[in-house]
């Protein structure tokens, strides 16, 4: 179940095996009481491919998000991590919404997602 305080407008969420998205109004029945409808989407490599991502060809665990400027965001799917650049911090993400929420407080837009 995704916390209220989880959630952004147009994130995506799984209702009942249909992923919609967030609206003002499911965040406040979200917020107002405990929905067991409102689940997480966990990434998959079907997913990552649908955000954009590409396979890295050499690494087949390892997807690539190539933000247009200097920065690559790659996603190892076998332990849920993100890493940014050159860097080996990491990030754990394992949730759809997560990602979303990344992708926005990185570049400040809607990651498109082609579900």
């Amino acid at each position: 179940m995704i916390q209220a305080n989880e959630l952004r407008v147009n994130n995506y969420y799984d209702h009942n095996g249909e992923y919609r998205k967030v609206t003002p109004n499911t965040i406040e029945e979200v917020w107002n009481a405990e929905r067991t409808w409102c689940k997480p989407i966990p990434i998959t490599e079907d997913i990552l491919l649908k955000c954009g991502f590409y396979k890295d060809e050499d690494i087949n665990y390892r997807f690539y998000f190539d933000f247009g400027w200097a920065v690559i965001l790659a996603y190892d799917i076998d332990d849920n991590c993100i890493r940014i650049g050159d860097s080996w911090d990491f990030t754990k993400v394992i949730y759809l919404h997560d990602l979303q929420n990344l992708i926005f407080a990185l570049t400040k837009t809607e990651l498109t997602i082609n579900l």
